[in-house]
């Protein structure tokens, strides 16, 4: 025999749960609000004691007790890091860097003054792999021969071309006032030093700016002597005088050689110092 239920039933049934659930719930929050406030009370208790004698009402002190939020920063990536290479190379007015090298048979590399090409240097690429065209610089001949090598100011580092026309050869000392009048006028005969190297693998110290005269900040020398100490780099030169037209015989390589600039012929007598 079938037995036929019946829904009303059930529909009540389920109506009596619900508002069971609902008065379990009422109960719930009413013991919760009744622990807040008894728990309230008690910090008040607390503060008043704290502050008898005061005037103005108590402060609830739960939360000052609350400790702010701990934030950690990731560190920069090296993408982010070229990116902002880029954007404080773009700032820069001189866009100078000291930069590192390595050098044939000898243990230490050595440093140089290079400053960004703003015209040559892709900058899309500089962003993306650190890549920049940059113009050496050197120090004054003169100025070579009576200053310290961080007293010195410096100046484009300009070579005559060779027979061939395309290799680099004998260093010419001209003064940044005159080098570019230099270049537009005998482009065929001088050329500036540059080069397109990976700018964010070899920097030391930089961007900076020229102090006056065309010479190097002391704290920037500072910098450079501070971040070398990370590196292997030859740095017994810039507290000393070194004529850039003599070897510096404390510098040696691996067979006792002195570095020296003596291989690219200087040439003094051109009227562009």
């Amino acid at each position: 025999m079938d037995i036929e239920l019946d829904s009303d039933d059930d529909d009540s049934n389920d109506e009596d749960d619900d508002k069971q659930e609902d008065k379990d719930e009422q109960n719930l929050e009413q013991k919760d609000a009744a622990t807040s406030e008894k728990g309230n009370s008690d910090d008040d208790g607390i503060e008043d004691a704290k502050t008898q004698g005061q005037t103005g009402p108590a402060r609830n002190t739960r939360s000052s007790r609350r400790k702010s939020p701990v934030r950690i920063d990731a560190p920069a990536t090296t993408a982010q890091k070229r990116r902002d290479l880029e954007r404080e190379t773009k700032k820069s007015k001189d866009k100078l860097f000291f930069v590192q090298r390595q050098r044939p048979r000898h243990k230490k590399n050595s440093w140089h003054l290079v400053q960004v090409d703003e015209e040559e240097t892709n900058w899309r690429r500089a962003r993306q792999e650190g890549i920049y065209h940059v113009r050496h610089c050197v120090c004054s001949l003169a100025d070579s021969r009576k200053k310290k090598i961080r007293e010195c100011a410096y100046w484009p580092e300009t070579h005559e071309f060779k027979r061939d026309g395309e290799t680099m050869g004998p260093m010419v000392p001209t003064k940044p006032q005159k080098v570019d009048r230099l270049l537009s006028e005998k482009s065929y005969r001088f050329m500036w030093h540059q080069d397109t190297i990976d700018l964010f693998e070899a920097k030391l110290v930089g961007p900076f700016d020229f102090d006056q005269g065309y010479t190097v900040a002391k704290q920037v020398w500072d910098q450079l002597l501070d971040v070398a100490k990370h590196y292997s780099i030859y740095m017994a030169n810039i507290n000393r005088i070194v004529p850039l037209d003599k070897p510096d015989f404390q510098d040696k390589d691996e067979k006792d050689n002195p570095a020296s600039y003596l291989g690219f012929r200087w040439k003094i007598d051109l009227g562009y110092e």
